[in-house]
């Protein structure tokens, strides 16, 4: 275990078939293109792999056949799909489909059997087959020919091109080159050894069936001349691949020889058991192997190593890992243990009474391997042991444990701490906190921290007693989980993710989940300054330093991806600066001191949609008015797995938002929107490419400056006419309540001096005979004084009347149905007539105007005043109440009635001339011996 792990050899990194995404596990071709994206060709369809994600293309997106052969990028980056016997088609990036050729007669003929290409000096592809051959350049076809012709070499400096014609004679392939289309030379290859031919980079290779590959080079042309090179594998050659630096050579057998294209020197070796039909090496020497039926498999040169992986072995899913000496100790789910001394390996399983013995822990010693698990303990390798808790009367549980000296192991139960005797195995329970204990940490060689349901505590075993750390209230409910322990540094780590800093037994430092950490924590370990947490999703490993009694920090992450077996991390152990991994796959060797890539992920545009409407892809869009909700699929190319996540900035690359998903939906203004994209990885890491994608959209004329800033002008002179024009009205209003209440104040004084003045008149006049009267005929004088009196009550009725006209107040004693109701007791209290009296509510809050009070008040009193006297009647209903802006006044009662036509006096004229004065109407009607109705029609005024 020394140093192999830290020579770089491709390893297998992960394996990609139809559950992860592809169309089908049954793969033809790989390729890299110019945006990173990696291409897969199969049975079943094209994917584009982001690292991520993969993108499915069929017929519904413009290939002609889901049979596609081969995926070919030619030298301006275009990708080009070959599907079995159907014209090559491109890929648009624009519009996201594929497109194929212009078909004719002699293309579609040439199709029939196309299978090969090569690349032209001058930046053409040539198709070609059996049946002729037509190059490819700007899209287009050029130069059809139905002889068969591979392509170009270059010779010497005059740039001179050869064709490369083949031609059966003696059972040998006559390549013949041709100069200005004369015969220059001929190369013969024996037909019976050929695979194929292929010429790249001015170079001819034949691919011999057996075992063999001649590679023809360095054309000159007086005398004419080539330098020949000899590769010679140990199996039977199926295919090749051609990558930027390299040639793929597929064995029958399935393995892989990688050579280096410049120099034709031979890379490395890949052996497998698949039947393999690509191996392809991305821009970053990253291996991608298509196979037959088992889907796509990565390989990567990471310095992460696997000691034991379910390649080698179904005897995985590790549970527990340590190291001691030159032995690495690893166990499983299976009461199996795994052990490697040096380059030996071997393999235990230890006996239980039952079943399930899960190895939850490896502790090894100077003298001997402990193995704890729920079923009890062993020691080095041999049967299970059972341990009685005589406390609690039964079989203990080992869940952790600690080698606290050399003679003394403390181990955690289901019931607290106990001890074992290394030498002798006899145990000891010990005074602890009760329950289970989940994780263990030394201290010192007296002391150990642990975990249980509780919290957090520190043991001390020379006291044989325990004390609580006190840790903030918010730990109270995110309870603790595992802990770390290095220079005085104690490390927790919560159920939620977040990790607390404990020195001298004192919280002084927390880390939240947010900052970049897994929340589902196994375990940590410390070394040199870097705290490693092993999670659910692959190694944290938090590097630290404390300045001025702050805490500063970094986090990067590891995953499958970078070469660990698995994401899910089960235990953690060092040893020589390593640091080895349990996972559920197998065992990780990592270098401590591991360096870590910035990877540069490019954020591509997947597909837009404007409105719904799919859109070609472009940086720059004129959109209408209307055309403001966009939504746009995105990927972010990093095909080791590396990307986190995207983030966005609307015209404001100061303010960035981050985007969970692929997807991004906005809804834009009018105007111009620049809309910017960056990608972050796993490490949050920020790319520095950016995409920038701008968006016009018209803005509607009333929306433009011009207009608003006419419409601002015109408003100001609406409202400023508007305010002139309530000024004036309001002055209208002044003036016209003032003519109002001179009205009102003219009425007052007609009133005062028709009916009040005459009356006085009439008061003078009458006293006067009175006083005559008084000595001489005093019968007579009593009678004018009787009439006096009832004069100046008459006076004093109308003087109030007009006084509560004028004067409405708010108490329930002022309104006009308490007034009605008051005289209407005062007339008819003292007569037979029953009456009934309805009057709206609202006409009392509503009718302000003391004229339109006085009169309807001196127009119902003077009704009831005549059913008082005349009607005879034993019934009597007043009524008032609001209708469309009326008010509609009734007295009515089952009086003797009259003639209206015969009626003398004043009464009934007063009562009309009031309502005339209301602009209202004036109706009465009456029939003898069945009664009499007054009506009234008067428009509402407040």
């Amino acid at each position: 275990m020394g140093n192999f792990l830290y020579a770089q050899e491709y390893q297998l990194a992960n394996q990609f078939s139809t559950k992860e995404g592809l169309p089908s596990n049954h793969i033809y071709d790989i390729i890299e293109d110019n945006s990173g994206f990696l291409w897969i060709t199969s049975d079943n369809g094209i994917a584009r792999f982001d690292g991520k994600n993969f993108y499915l293309y069929t017929v519904k997106n413009g290939l002609p056949s889901n049979d596609v052969l081969q995926i070919i990028k030619d030298n301006n980056g275009t990708i080009w799909a070959n599907c079995y016997k159907e014209l090559p088609s491109y890929f648009d990036t624009s519009t996201n489909t594929f497109v194929a050729i212009q078909s004719s007669d002699k293309i579609n003929t040439i199709c029939n059997a196309l299978l090969n290409y090569s690349y032209l000096p001058n930046g053409a592809i040539r198709f070609f087959s059996d049946y002729g051959f037509f190059d490819i350049k700007n899209r287009k076809a050029q130069k059809i020919s139905l002889s068969y012709s591979k392509g170009y070499l270059e010779l010497n400096k005059n740039q001179l091109s050869i064709s490369v014609k083949d031609n059966l004679k003696n059972n040998c392939i006559v390549s013949t080159f041709l100069l200005n289309d004369k015969v220059y030379d001929s190369l013969l290859i024996p037909s019976a050894k050929s695979l194929t031919q292929f010429i790249h980079s001015n170079r001819i290779y034949n691919l011999c069936r057996s075992n063999a590959i001649y590679v023809y080079s360095n054309f000159k042309q007086q005398p004419f001349s080539f330098h020949t090179d000899f590769i010679k594998i140990q199996d039977d050659i199926k295919w090749y691949k051609i990558s930027d630096q390299y040639l793929s050579i597929i064995s029958k057998s399935g393995s892989i020889y990688i050579y280096n294209l410049k120099n034709l020197q031979f890379k490395t070796q890949i052996k497998l058991n698949y039947q393999v039909n690509s191996a392809y090496i991305d821009k970053k020497n990253r291996l991608w192997i298509g196979t037959l039926d088992n889907g796509v498999l990565y390989y990567n040169l990471s310095k992460i190593k696997s000691i034991v992986s379910t390649k080698e072995s179904n005897k995985t899913n590790f549970l527990s890992v340590a190291v001691n000496n030159e032995s690495l100790f690893a166990g499983n789910y299976n009461a199996e243990i795994f052990t490697k001394k040096g380059n030996s390996i071997s393999w235990s399983a230890i006996q239980a009474n039952e079943n399930d013995f899960w190895v939850r822990k490896l502790i090894p010693t100077n003298t001997k391997l402990f193995a704890l698990s729920d079923a009890g303990y062993c020691a080095d390798l041999k049967r299970c042991k059972v341990v009685y808790d005589p406390k609690y009367k039964g079989v203990t549980s080992f869940k952790t444990g600690v080698k606290l000296n050399d003679s003394i192991l403390l181990l955690g139960t289901l019931n607290g701490l106990c001890k074992l005797t290394i030498q002798s195995e006899k145990f000891q329970f010990l005074h602890s906190s009760k329950g289970r204990i989940l994780n263990m940490i030394k201290k010192s060689d007296h002391e150990v921290y642990y975990v249980a349901a509780q919290g957090v505590f520190l043991y001390n075993y020379h006291s044989n007693n325990y004390q609580s750390i006190a840790l903030p209230n918010d730990y109270k409910r995110n309870k603790p989980s595992t802990l770390a322990f290095y220079n005085q540094l104690l490390w927790v780590a919560t159920v939620k993710g977040d990790l607390l800093v404990i020195k001298d037994n004192k919280p002084i430092y927390s880390i939240t989940n947010d900052k970049g950490l897994p929340e589902n924590i196994s375990c940590m370990l410390i070394h040199n300054n870097t705290l490693w947490i092993a999670s659910k999703s692959g190694i944290y490993i938090l590097n630290y330093t404390f300045k001025s009694n702050k805490l500063q920090f970094t986090i990067h992450k590891l995953s499958k991806s970078d070469g660990l077996n698995s994401d899910v991390i089960q235990d953690l152990a060092f040893h020589k600066d390593t640091i080895y991994a349990a996972t559920t796959n197998g065992i990780s060797a990592i270098p401590s001191g591991i360096q870590f890539e910035r990877y540069e992920i490019n954020p591509t545009v997947v597909s837009l949609t404007v409105n719904n409407k799919k859109m070609q892809i472009r940086n720059q869009y004129s959109l209408q008015k209307d055309d403001k909700n966009i939504i746009i699929e995105l990927a972010g190319v990093e095909l080791s797995g590396h990307f986190k996540n995207f983030q966005y900035s609307l015209n404001d690359k100061n303010n960035w938002v981050d985007l969970h998903g692929a997807t991004l939906n906005l809804s834009l203004k009018g105007g111009e929107n620049n809309l910017y994209i960056r990608a972050k990885d796993v490490n949050n890491n920020i790319s520095r490419t950016i995409k920038h994608l701008k968006f016009d959209i018209s803005i509607p004329f009333y929306n433009s400056i011009w207009f608003l800033g006419l419409l601002v002008f015109a408003l100001t002179g609406i409202v400023f006419w508007i305010y002139n024009q309530r000024k004036l009205n309001h002055q209208k209003i002044v003036f016209q309540q003032k003519m109002a209440l001179e009205q009102q104040r003219s009425k007052i004084i007609a009133d005062l001096h028709d009916d009040i003045g005459a009356t006085l008149s009439s008061l003078q006049i009458n006293s006067a005979v009175a006083h005559q009267l008084v000595e001489k005929k005093p019968s007579e004088a009593l009678k004018v004084l009787e009439k006096i009196e009832s004069q100046s009550k008459n006076l004093a009725d109308k003087i109030g009347d007009i006084i509560w006209s004028m004067k409405p107040g708010k108490d329930e004693f002022m309104v006009m149905s308490t007034r009605i109701k008051n005289f209407a007791n005062d007339i008819l209290g003292a007569t037979n007539i029953n009456y009934q009296i309805d009057i709206d509510k609202r006409l009392d809050k509503e009718i302000t105007n003391f004229s339109t009070r006085k009169n309807i008040v001196l127009f119902v009193k003077e009704a009831i005043n005549n059913a008082a006297k005349y009607s005879q009647a034993s019934k009597l209903t007043v009524s008032l109440y609001l209708v469309k802006q009326k008010i509609h006044v009734s007295i009515e009662d089952n009086g003797i009635g009259f003639n209206p036509n015969n009626v003398s006096g004043n009464g009934i004229t007063n009562m009309k001339r009031r309502i005339e004065e209301l602009q209202g109407t004036f109706e009465i009607s009456s029939q003898i011996n069945v009664g009499t109705k007054i009506e009234a029609k008067i428009p509402f005024i407040p």
